[in-house]
């Protein structure tokens, strides 16, 4: 499976501090392995929204929303729950 990494992910990406940059690191690289084991730990915090709209955790506050696409995995957004909401209501 691959990633991709959209423009206001990479955006987002850019606002977090560096240790928080690191964790994302970690929690896409989990998600990634997830889909190709087909076993999804209960650490990565993986949470349907909606009808294409997925999250998984990186932190307490910190969620990466995303969807998949023609066996693509597509990264929109790194934030806070408000964020996300945001985001949602724009799409």
């Amino acid at each position: 499976m691959q990633i991709q990494f959209l423009k206001s992910f990479e955006k987002s990406l850019k606002k977090l501090n560096s240790p928080d940059r690191i964790k994302t690191g970690k929690a896409v690289s989990g998600l990634l392995d997830a889909f190709e084991t087909s076993v999804y730990p209960k650490g990565l915090g993986l949470k349907k929204l909606g009808d294409h709209f997925h999250e998984i955790r990186v932190t307490i506050k910190i969620r990466v929303l995303f969807y998949v696409e023609s066996g693509v995995i597509k990264l929109v957004l790194v934030g806070n729950h408000d964020d996300i909401k945001r985001s949602l209501k724009t799409r």
